[in-house]
This record gives structure tokens, C-alpha cells and sequence, in this order.
């Protein structure tokens, strides 16, 4: 019903305006005119620029005409329903014509059960893997921040946390290797494989945890990214 909504509108306005309604002047005169009645500045700007109303013109019939597709292509809501979003949202912006409740019923095209079992199989996931830990000083205000950084963008739970003032007696002996003054020195990050990384290296294993901040990895990768590092520890070190 509601893809039945939207249909029928594009339908009236090509069988009522013919081809005149994609010609930019006619959204230009119904911009201008809302937004000249309820004092719209967006909608006044908007209605002087006529390539953009011709390209929106199109937009609009494109949108409306071909919504059923979520209908038959479920996997389409991603498309429109961000179109339909910023759609109804411009509409209000410039010509002051609520259609927040169109919004609202877009919920209904998500299935939210898919959205529910896939968070859910991830969290599974993250719970069941074995983390990689990081090894900090908790003494260090720095070090606090970055943990706190690195926490926020955790959301798959990738990741364990230790303060070498509560983990390093037990880590002394199951890592003899791992000096005290290095972890204090520098980063150093423990794989799920029993290996260790420090410095820049672990601090690449850790963005790989946080896919949100991959294209942060770009720069670990740039010539002289290990002694940029380096320089930043020095500075935080005097700080």
C-alpha cells in the first residue's frame, strides 16, 4: 500500500504535467512559491538553480515510480530508504511539507530480525574468539586516552585490555621475553597466536581489530611511519 502511495504520485504528476514536470522549471515555480509562503531560504536558493531543479525533477519521479522495486528486491531498502530519507528531509528544509511519518513507516521495510541474528552471530563471534590483548601503562595519562580511543571504536569486541600494574606479575612469567621498561616505553599487543608486536607493528594489529579505523592502516604502511612513531612515544614520554 504504502509503494502504492508513492506510485500513484509520480503517476499524477507525469498524467497531469506530462513531461513538463521534468522540464526544472516546473519544481523551480513550486520551490519558489513554498518557499517565498513560508519564509524558506534553502527552498528560495534551491529555486534559482536550474540545473539542480531539473536533476532533482528527475530524482523525484525515479524515487516515487520505482519504490515498489523493495517489494520484490528486499535488499533495495538500503537504497531508498537513505533516499527517501534525505527526500522528505529536503522537502521540509525547502518548501516547509512535513512527511516525517513516510519516514517513520520505513521501519517497516526493515528486517529488523536479519539486523537482530547478524548482531547477534557477532557478538557470538567476538565472545568466542580469542582477543588480542593489549598491554598499557596504566600510570600513564597517555596511554589512558589512547585506551579509551581504542575502546570506543571496539564494537566487535575484538579486543582486551590489561594494566601492566595488575597483569605483569603473571605476564613476567608467562611472557619472560617482554621486558617491564619496553611495555612502558612503547605499545606492545599479545596475539591470539602467542606472538607478541610493539610499537608501530602493534599498533597495526590493533586497527585491524577496529574496521572502522582502516583507513587509518594506510599510514602504518607509509616509509617512515615506524620512526614517526618513535618521535610520537619520545614526546609523550617528556609530556
Amino acid at each position: 500500500m504504502f509503494a502504492f502511495v508513492y506510485f500513484s504520485a509520480g503517476f499524477a504528476k507525469l498524467s497531469a504535467g506530462g513531461l513538463e514536470w521534468l522540464n526544472g522549471y516546473t519544481l523551480q515555480t513550486y520551490l519558489l512559491s513554498d518557499a517565498l509562503t513560508w519564509d524558506r531560504p534553502l527552498g528560495i536558493w534551491l529555486g534559482q538553480k536550474y540545473i539542480l531543479a531539473l536533476i532533482f525533477s528527475y530524482v523525484a519521479i525515479l524515487f516515487e515510480v520505482t519504490f515498489f522495486l523493495v517489494l520484490i528486491f528486499p535488499r533495495l531498502v538500503w537504497v531508498y530508504i537513505p533516499m527517501g530519507t534525505a527526500f522528505h528531509t529536503g522537502i521540509y528544509l525547502a518548501q516547509a511539507a512535513p512527511f516525517f511519518q513516510y519516514i517513520a513507516i520505513y521501519s517497516v521495510f526493515i528486517s529488523w530480525t536479519s539486523i537482530i541474528n547478524s548482531f547477534s552471530r557477532c557478538q557470538k563471534f567476538s565472545q568466542n574468539q580469542n582477543k588480542v590483548e593489549i598491554l598499557y601503562d596504566g600510570l600513564s595519562p597517555y596511554y589512558i586516552r589512547l585506551m579509551t580511543f581504542f575502546c570506543y571504536f571496539d564494537w566487535l569486541k575484538r579486543l582486551s585490555y590489561s594494566d601492566l600494574e595488575v597483569r605483569w606479575q603473571n605476564l613476567s612469567q608467562t611472557h619472560p621475553h617482554i621486558s617491564l621498561e619496553e611495555c612502558r616505553r612503547e605499545i606492545h599487543a599479545l596475539l591470539p597466536n602467542g606472538a607478541t608486536r610493539k610499537g608501530l607493528f602493534a599498533v597495526r594489529e590493533i586497527l585491524w581489530c577496529l574496521p572502522i579505523l582502516w583507513p587509518l592502516l594506510l599510514i602504518t604502511y607509509l616509509p617512515g611511519a615506524s620512526t614517526l612513531v618513535s618521535k610520537i612515544y619520545k614526546f609523550k614520554q617528556r609530556y
